[in-house]
């Protein structure tokens, strides 16, 4: 519904904020993800932008409340059945604890270390581009290219194929298949 409001040239801006970055890391730390999804929602993704990923929800909190403006919370997260929430009310007070800070400090660190991930992953995957490009032939991707890469670079090149191809997302256990 958005994306037909907003039309082919609209932007779509939500409120994602460095809290859910913190959260989607813990959350695709757990799952096993690799570089990119510890990377964090991306601030641009087609249509949608994420204006507000450089602050974390206490100070949007804290100027909504000095300039009288409502802020809404979204009932579901309190609920303690989504892993977000689990994140969101025992791990994270726990690291800011252990950190012996509070507030919005933790959250700070690691955007700090979000901007070094995504710098790094925007290498890899240039480097992967640029090996996909010249590992092609009229037949599919050569897998000596593949292997004559650095594995970080190599399996980004498969899964850069497969993208191609139509294929649903691979796997790092897929692509570990073909090493």
């Amino acid at each position: 519904a958005l994306r037909r409001a907003a039309g082919e040239a609209g932007k779509i801006a939500t409120a994602h904020q460095l809290n859910d970055q913190l959260e989607t890391f813990f959350i695709n730390l757990l799952r096993g993800t690799g570089l990119s999804g510890l990377c964090g929602i991306p601030a641009v993704r087609g249509q949608i932008i994420r204006p507000l990923l450089f602050t974390a929800r206490q100070e949007i909190e804290a100027y909504a409340a000095q300039n009288g403006l409502s802020y809404v919370e979204d009932e579901t997260n309190a609920a303690p059945d989504f892993l977000r929430n689990r994140i969101r009310w025992s791990v994270i007070p726990a690291l800011e604890a252990a950190k012996g800070e509070e507030g919005f400090a933790l959250a700070h660190a690691f955007g700090r270390a979000f901007m070094s991930l995504q710098s790094d992953e925007a290498c890899l995957q240039g480097l992967a581009k640029e090996a996909y490009r010249r590992g092609k032939s009229p037949t599919g991707l050569l897998l000596e290219s593949v292997r004559d890469q650095d594995w970080a670079v190599g399996r980004r090149m498969l899964a850069l194929a497969a993208r191609e191809a139509g294929a649903p997302p691979l796997r790092e256990t897929g692509i570990s298949a073909l090493r």
